[in-house]
């Protein structure tokens, strides 16, 4: 699946945006890489507008609460991805 930014931004409709925070590495999955932290975050909610975020990844370093004040839905990838 092709990335359209560094942030993983993969599909963009009228009401949201879809980033992925993959790649198909236990090395990557493992690794801070496809974590969402708050740097992450920000950069989404800027490039938001009206729009909403859906984001795909192995896992996150801030809070749903916040995340939901700037329009962003976190889905966690499922631990059976990457674990060793």
């Amino acid at each position: 699946m092709d990335q359209n930014n560094e942030d993983g931004l993969f599909y963009s409709s009228d009401t949201f945006n879809y980033y992925l925070l993959y790649e198909p590495s236990v090395d990557y999955l493992q690794s801070n890489k496809g974590i969402l932290n708050e740097e992450r975050a920000k950069r989404i909610k800027e490039r938001l507008f009206e729009k909403k975020a859906i984001v795909f990844g192995v896992g996150k370093y801030i809070g749903q609460r916040q995340l939901t004040k700037w329009r962003i839905t976190f889905c966690q990838i499922p631990y059976e991805l990457h674990r060793t």
